[in-house]
């Protein structure tokens, strides 16, 4: 069953889709919401086979084909018959530096926002940089698809192209994907379930008294010229530490991570009472799990922060934090605001995101050619203070990017100086202030605030006070103290 006939009647949006439609409806001019990824393919590429698979892969996945109208009765979705867009191919192995120019291209495809009643809301791309190294570009608006969602159809892409080369030999069934009206009606089996007031009765108790939404900003602003980006690369031995340290305190990598941020931003702001948020699939079986669609949540993650609290047990609470959230995954983070009465002045339970992105495995293109999986931007579809995106790389010497991303230009062109200074920082351990000899410097948010005011982005300009982590990581994981301001 298709999610609306080929005579072009329309459906209801799904939960995930209608919280982007208003978030695209009364964002600033500036926000964008689109997803967009490179994929590095090493090996020759035949452009008229990956063409044609990738227009397979469109009839095949609804999102490619979806449009989006407002009508009476509010927002609609209709999937067209056939995907009448464009697949481009750019040949650049010519030019002089064909990398900077593929990535010029792509930028200016990205950043640009897209209409969502007559716009391209999915696009498909092969770059040829040389005879043996193509780039393949996918971009999405978020109303479309989610970050899982890209990761489904590079997959089944991968299966109908490698299917197409060799001969037009059987496409592989595991990864064939389903309709919309799959995830729709999965999502109706949820609300009329009884998880769903479960999930409900443990969100509004646990936020009935919800903090303020933790900033490194003294005030908000109107976003202004898009967001702010950094990335800085974890080299494999300190990504290797991090996992040490994980197996000692039997925990997982991005829960260290999560654990380090929070660290960090108590020791800028002093708040004891924090609300993190925490992306999560929201797909809570495999029926969910084969519908390229709009499904991602983001639920909040609230820690009670204390001076003398040691790292092994601020990571074990927020191990035991993470389970609730997946267990409650499903559950609206649009509902959970409309439960507590926060739409009517627009407040949010966070503005301070926190993504940990496991790992991506290569994809095989015929075989041979290797592959690995390059982001280049993934908005959440809400302006935020500093989402924080962590994403580990695969390849001979695995590494972290840590990307700390400020959803506000100051008007310098630079970020702020929090941002820039987790950004610097680089090392998460370091970040969190794991030696229990050396207490971290105290700072005030409104001295920080005030000082990016009065001053602009310093940290920006200036290294911050660097951490000597070595000696603390040789002592034992129980022993180390995180958080005295």
């Amino acid at each position: 069953m298709s999610t609306v006939d080929q005579l072009g009647r329309t459906a209801p949006l799904t939960s995930g889709q209608m919280a982007m439609w208003l978030g695209a409806k009364f964002a600033s001019p500036d926000t964008n919401f689109n997803l967009a990824e490179a994929i590095d393919i090493a090996g020759e590429i035949d452009p008229n086979i990956f063409i044609a698979g990738m227009r397979k892969v469109a009839d095949e996945v609804e999102a490619t084909r979806l449009g989006f109208v407002d009508t009476p009765q509010g927002p609609r979705q209709v999937v067209a018959p056939v995907f009448a867009g464009e697949i481009p191919y750019l040949d650049l192995s010519g030019d002089s530096d064909p990398l900077a120019e593929a990535e010029r291209w792509m930028r200016a495809d990205y950043t640009r926002n897209i209409d969502l009643a007559h716009g391209q809301l999915w696009l498909s791309a092969l770059i040829r940089l040389a005879p043996d190294r193509h780039i393949w570009y996918h971009r999405s608006h978020h109303i479309v698809l989610d970050g899982f969602s890209g990761g489904l159809i590079a997959r089944r892409f991968a299966d109908i192209y490698t299917a197409m080369a060799d001969d037009n030999a059987a496409v592989p069934e595991d990864s064939r994907l389903a309709p919309i009206s799959q995830l729709a009606d999965e999502e109706h089996a949820y609300r009329e379930s009884g998880r769903f007031p479960r999930d409900r009765q443990y969100w509004t108790e646990r936020f009935a008294d919800a903090p303020d939404p933790l900033s490194l900003a003294s005030r908000r602003s109107v976003n202004i010229g898009g967001l702010l980006r950094q990335t800085v690369h974890l080299p494999a031995a300190s990504a290797q530490a991090l996992q040490t340290i994980a197996q000692e305190l039997g925990t997982t990598l991005p829960q260290i991570l999560i654990a380090t941020t929070a660290a960090y931003l108590y020791r800028a702001t002093g708040i004891e009472d924090m609300a993190i948020g925490i992306p999560v699939t929201a797909r809570h079986n495999d029926r969910m799990r084969r519908v390229p669609a709009m499904v991602a949540n983001a639920l909040p993650l609230r820690l009670a922060m204390r001076a003398d609290l040691p790292i092994p047990e601020l990571i074990r609470e927020v191990g035991r934090q993470m389970r609730q959230i997946l267990r409650h995954q499903s559950y609206r983070y649009e509902h959970l605001r409309s439960d507590l009465n926060m739409l009517v002045n627009n407040r949010q339970l966070f503005t301070t995101v926190v993504n940990v992105e496991p790992l991506r495995l290569r994809l095989p293109f015929c075989g041979p050619p290797s592959q690995t999986a390059q982001p280049l931007e993934r908005h959440g579809g809400r302006p935020r203070h500093l989402p924080v995106r962590a994403r580990q790389r695969a390849g001979p010497a695995d590494r972290l990017r840590r990307q700390p991303r400020g959803a506000h230009r100051t008007g310098t062109g630079r970020p702020p100086a929090p941002a820039a200074r987790l950004h610097r920082r680089g090392d998460p351990a370091a970040a969190a202030g794991c030696r229990p000899d050396r207490p971290a410097r105290r700072r005030r948010a409104q001295a920080i605030a005030g000082r990016l005011e009065r001053h602009g982005p310093r940290g920006a300009r200036h290294a911050p006070h660097r951490t000597d982590r070595s000696a603390a990581c040789r002592q034992p994981a129980s022993h180390r103290v995180a958080l005295r301001r």
